[in-house]
């Protein structure tokens, strides 16, 4: 690449020049009239509009938590005059919370032992949809939990005076996230004998409040405080009772601004200030709640009510079409000439994009960014030329190893058995067994052998996929084979096998595995797994998986002693075997199959054949995961006991 010499030539130096010099002149007494003029008006106007819309806020949660005291007020004269009956307290409950839609739950917490025969006694009912329905739910909190240690219980008894509690989530009562007012009960010995309490559900009140009183301007929101500055209201949900308004945001003069704003909400001033977020101003507007101490605000970003002024509007739009007009015709005369060459360059471009990458590019020599380009493309068309050729090279590689793959896959299908009934001459096991690999070779792998009456069968799962854990695969099957002929225990079929997956393993790779012996004329299952996934039981009483000893995987630890286990199968009793193929196959939502699903679809194999019982896991399977590419191999065997 050449130097550039002549720095003012550059094509984008001089439009640059052409572009600042008119857009400099035109919209400085532009923007010098309309930031004079309006801005000020405007600031001053949207502080009067917030300060309005948060009183009338105030004003209206003021009156509801005014109308929720009335109302527990008013209604402990009808506890007093049934305060011995009991069950008339439940009637009491559901009236406060039906005749007063703003209360979404009430209750009546009594001391413990108030009513001799009713421990712990406090009614409550509350209404599901807030919406003060004739479908009420009533509960008996003292059977749910120790009210006596809640802080609406506590605060009450121990002040003796009527207290709103900090918001929180009703969990074992209502269920939902409410403020709770509650009022101290005595009897006519001014006594302490229990808490009538109202709640109001904050997702009410904030939709009340969204709805009715904080539409500011498009993209403004609100939040409520707690006496603690805890977020009880926030259009981010995650937020509401999970954090506070101390811990901050993404940077550090935010973080100053918004901790600043949430120390004079919780302190209970009224005002404004402005941040800065993200490089953008916001103004937040705060006014307290006076009845409970909680503290709103209304955020909304500076430049929304900064930008759109009617009284200038058309003055501002002359100017700029004036402005515009000169910065076209400017632009016209000088891109046109300073673009020909360009046009000649993309002309050859397209002949390059055809396939002719030969096409004569033109001569220039502007000593500009133009030439730069044009100097780019011919190195572009050389390194496209000499690419072309490494490509026939690449493909014709491709080609090559595709059909090895495609040869190594047969013979891998070769290796795993295909033919069931696998025994005739032992009715009394059946056996079946499907493998799907996630790539061309995959790592898995099942077996059986018979011999003396004794099914030997094995299932396995080499770490990663490809060409690499196939050929793994092989070695094992071979092994296991070998070994079946000579072995008895499975124990010792596995110690002799991860004897010989050790040796010379220099890339680290292991296999999990599960080898059973089944002796086809008691039953009997002698068994021994290899950090491989449990199987399940099929049985007439139920489905579960085997209780096995974990052990190691082959090819982590040589000479590792291996445990094995017995169980006895009874008559049609069947072994579900896999890989984490299965459990842990993905949709498209990552979501994994997992191992209640395979027991799920399990519970109904008992009466089934080996080979329904793997089709039905498989379609199963299938199902999950429609639309998402399989991540790893799959493998399912049964081993049925006949008697």
């Amino acid at each position: 690449m050449k130097r550039l010499k002549n720095i003012k030539g550059s094509l984008a130096n001089r439009l640059s020049l052409w572009v600042a010099v008119s857009t400099a002149l035109v919209f400085f007494f532009i923007a010098l009239f309309v930031s004079i003029m309006v801005a000020g008006g405007i600031i001053m106007e949207t502080m009067k509009k917030a300060e309005v819309r948060l009183d009338n806020a105030g004003d209206h949660v003021d009156m509801i938590l005014i109308e929720v005291e009335t109302a527990v007020r008013n209604t402990i004269p009808a506890i007093d005059a049934d305060l011995y009956i009991p069950d008339s307290m439940y009637e009491i409950v559901g009236r406060l919370v039906s005749n007063n839609k703003v209360i979404s739950g009430a209750a009546i917490a009594f001391e413990p032992d108030f009513y001799p025969d009713r421990k712990n006694f406090s009614p409550y009912a509350y209404d599901d949809a807030y919406d003060q329905s004739d479908t009420l739910t009533f509960l008996q909190l003292g059977k749910r939990y120790n009210y006596r240690e809640k802080d609406w219980y506590k605060v009450a008894k121990e002040t003796g005076s009527p207290y709103w509690t900090e918001p929180y989530e009703d969990v074992g009562g209502g269920g939902f996230i409410m403020s709770t007012y509650c009022h101290p009960l005595f009897d006519n010995n001014d006594k302490f004998i229990g808490v009538v309490t109202a709640d109001i559900s904050l997702k009410w009140l904030t939709e009340s409040l969204n709805k009715e009183l904080l539409s500011f301007t498009e993209s403004s929101f609100y939040f409520v405080l707690s006496r603690a500055g805890t977020f009880i209201a926030h259009p981010k949900k995650e937020k509401i009772l999970n954090e506070t308004i101390f811990m901050g945001g993404d940077n550090t003069k935010f973080q100053e601004d918004i901790k600043d704003v949430g120390k004079k909400m919780i302190a209970g001033e009224v005002g404004n200030q402005l941040v800065s977020y993200n490089d953008q101003p916001y103004y937040v507007f705060y006014s307290p709640i006076i009845k409970n101490g909680w503290s709103m605000a209304i955020v909304s970003p500076r430049k929304e009510f900064m930008s759109p002024v009617s009284k200038v509007s058309k003055i501002v739009l002359g100017l700029i079409s004036l402005g515009l007009l000169i910065i076209v015709l400017v632009c016209h005369i000088v891109l046109r000439r300073s673009t020909a060459p360009l046009r000649s360059i993309a002309k050859s471009a397209d002949a390059i994009s055809e396939g002719d990458f030969n096409a004569t590019l033109p001569v220039i020599k502007t000593r500009d960014e133009i030439q730069t380009l044009r100097d780019s493309f011919e190195s572009m068309q050389e390194s496209l030329v000499h690419q072309m050729k490494e490509l026939e090279t690449v493909n014709e590689a491709k080609g090559r190893i595709e059909g090895e793959l495609h040869v190594g896959s047969s013979i891998q299908h070769t290796m795993i058995p295909k033919e069931f009934p696998p025994f005739p001459d032992c009715p009394k096991v059946s056996i079946f067994g499907k493998l799907s690999p996630a790539k061309e070779v995959g790592g898995d792998l099942f077996d059986y052998y018979i011999r003396e009456n004794r099914i030997y069968f094995c299932i396995a799962d080499v770490s990663g996929k490809g060409v690499p854990a196939a050929l793994l695969m092989a070695v094992a099957r071979t092994s296991f084979r070998n070994l079946a002929v000579q072995e008895k225990s499975p124990a010792h079929i596995l110690y002799r096998l991860n004897g010989t997956i050790c040796d010379g393993n220099t890339e680290e790779m292991f296999i999990t595995i599960f080898v059973g012996v089944l002796d086809t004329d008691n039953g009997k299952l002698l068994f021994c797994n290899g950090g491989h996934n449990a199987p399940v039981t099929i049985k007439q009483d139920g489905v579960a998986f085997l209780d096995v000893l974990p052990n190691l995987p082959l090819g982590i630890i040589d000479k590792w002693t291996f445990e094995e286990q017995e169980i006895t199968l009874e008559k049609g009793e069947s072994i579900f075997l896999y890989t984490d193929g299965l459990n842990e196959s993905e949709n498209k939502d990552k979501a994994q199959f997992g191992d209640d699903k395979i027991l799920q679809i399990a519970s109904g194999f008992y009466g089934k054949g080996v080979h329904e019982q793997i089709d039905i896991m498989y379609e199963a399977v299938q199902q999950h995961s429609a639309g998402a590419e399989q991540n790893d191999d799959l493998t399912m065997m049964t081993v049925q006991y006949l008697g």
